[in-house]
């Protein structure tokens, strides 16, 4: 646990070290102006232990080419976070300490990306950590639910203990605010959504077989999209169209109206 905890420390102190001082403030001038960060904090334990790194957003107000961002900001920033790791006790290597890669927004907006971010960390629970060597911690907690492995049991105790009060999505604040840039306001509290009056009605759930549909076609994002614009209406016709089952207030499977299969829709529609 100690070591968990003194990685993701050494990573908050190498970020912050990247994105302050002299040499931050004239790399946010570059290429029509930075626009602000995101930064998410990804966690996999493996057999050499707790691998903590994060992957970082970088919003120019300029379309600019990975190659061009890499061989200067992106350098100076990889150099200043090496640098703070060394101090630390630790290292990151030129060949995989670091990947730069540019990406396109499409025919969404920030919010929208904000949104799939969220995703990515909250899915963690996914194989693409098992596949990588490590477990991410909804696996170890998958894991200690389904076969009570006391090894998965004690780690999934660890990553309690040391990821308390931490935030794994983080983004640039002040001048650069890139949430108000994207139009989400500030951020909620715990005291915020806790007081939140959150009515049963407007709550509704998955079958096993439908969120695993959703899972596999990468919709995620986008259920969670139309919920958060339309509400549950919305969400509700959206999975009807594609003739998936949900769970009302009643915890009663609905089903749409035209559908007379006596087979999981989600199983079905991904066969």
């Amino acid at each position: 646990m100690r070591q968990a905890r003194g990685c993701w420390d050494v990573l908050s102190d190498a970020w912050a070290r990247v994105t302050s001082g002299g040499a931050w403030q004239a790399d946010q001038e570059l290429f029509g102006g930075l626009l602000g960060w995101a930064r998410v904090v990804e966690v996999t334990d493996g057999d050499n232990g707790w691998h903590v790194h994060i992957h970082a957003l970088l919003c120019f107000g300029a379309q600019v080419s990975a190659d061009l961002v890499g061989g200067s900001v992106g350098a100076r920033m990889f150099a200043r976070w090496r640098a703070t790791l060394e101090r630390k006790g630790f290292d990151a290597s030129e060949e995989h300490g670091w990947d730069l890669r540019r990406v396109q927004l499409g025919d969404g907006d920030l919010a929208d990306y904000f949104t799939k971010i969220a995703h990515e960390v909250t899915g963690s629970h996914r194989k693409e950590g098992r596949r990588a060597g490590g477990r991410t911690p909804m696996q170890l907690l998958a894991d200690a639910v389904d076969t009570y492995d006391e090894t998965a049991v004690a780690r999934w105790w660890a990553w309690e203990q040391a990821s308390e009060g931490r935030r794994q999505l983080t983004w640039s604040t002040g001048l650069r605010d890139l949430r108000k840039l994207a139009g989400l306001g500030a951020v909620a509290t715990d005291e915020d959504v806790a007081a939140e009056d959150l009515e049963a009605e407007a709550r509704l759930g998955l079958s096993v077989d439908a969120w695993e549909y959703v899972e596999h076609a990468r919709l995620a994002p986008e259920l969670l999209a139309v919920a958060e614009d339309g509400g549950m209406h919305a969400a509700r016709n959206w999975l009807a169209a594609r003739a998936l089952p949900w769970i009302d207030e009643a915890e009663r499977p609905r089903l749409p109206a035209n559908d007379h299969r006596n087979v999981p829709l989600g199983r079905s529609a991904r066969s």
